[in-house]
């Protein structure tokens, strides 16, 4: 990607809680930025409201990239540089979902979307979470949905959503279908699958990008998608440890500085 510099992305946050962990704004401060960054973070508003409102507001700034990132997410350092690299339109990270499903695990937050027959000739798309991914084909992996908690998205994609829905992209949809054959079918989707179907109905693409984990503050315990047969760091909770939770991501890896010369000979002078 060529001159970044001449390029502008707003980072946008909605915390329906107002309350941000320590983890996720240390994280922050250490995105590598690969182009002018602007912040903006909704608290106290419906996650669709303020999703919304977050466009409108990359709209009026004339911003390029618009990527969301979640409260309770904590990114590794070169999350968006990865991001921009990818070159596609709708582009996000794995994250697995905070609490564990009935099956006792944690799901992806990516899908695909199936079709269900509800009677009378008539189907509803739903969508289910993908099992994994096939890295031996590459990182980068097209699905139907994604959620938005960590998800870089073109200047094109959001501009031409918010004027044809009318400044609302994120909805939360809930239909009712009555067939004779079956009866009454319900068709509930979050707000970022309302994203994501409207963006593939105009022709947009949906990409994963595998090479980033970004963890999930679970509780009470930290989470990242990993696939079968990776052998990845193990993330430690910092709790009484000079280590911050950013610096167990993969990208970052600090030196301890060199013990000053007299304090060395000093050492030494009382060793002997």
């Amino acid at each position: 990607m060529d001159n970044l510099q001449n390029k502008r992305c707003l980072i946008g946050m909605p915390s329906a809680s107002g309350l941000i962990s320590a983890y996720t704004v240390d994280s922050l401060f250490k995105l590598t930025r690969p182009m002018p960054i602007s912040l903006l973070i909704i608290e106290r508003q419906a996650v669709d409201a303020a999703r919304n409102y977050i466009v409108e507001i990359a709209i009026r700034m004339g911003i390029d990239y618009l990527f969301f990132a979640d409260d309770d997410g904590v990114l590794p350092p070169s999350t968006l540089v990865k991001l921009v690299e990818d070159d596609k339109d709708i582009v996000a990270a794995p994250m697995l979902t905070r609490n564990v499903r009935d099956n006792g695990k944690h799901a992806i937050c990516c899908f695909k979307k199936e079709n269900f027959y509800i009677g009378d000739g008539k189907t509803i798309g739903k969508y289910r979470s993908v099992d994994g991914f096939d890295n031996s084909k590459g990182y980068l992996h097209q699905v139907d949905a994604v959620g938005s908690a960590c998800i870089l998205i073109k200047k094109i994609v959001f501009e031409t959503l918010f004027k044809k829905h009318n400044g609302r992209i994120y909805e939360f949809i809930h239909e009712t279908h009555i067939t004779k054959e079956h009866g009454v079918s319900l068709r509930n989707i979050s707000e970022d699958m309302c994203f994501s179907e409207r963006a593939k109905d105009e022709g947009f693409e949906i990409w994963i990008d595998t090479r980033i984990r970004p963890v999930h503050l679970g509780s009470p315990k930290l989470i990242r998608f990993e696939q079968e047969g990776e052998n990845w760091k193990p993330i430690n909770t910092p709790l009484k440890s000079t280590s911050l939770l950013s610096e167990n991501l993969g990208d970052f890896n600090p030196e301890l500085p060199d013990t000053p010369n007299e304090d060395k000979s000093k050492e030494n002078e009382d060793k002997k």
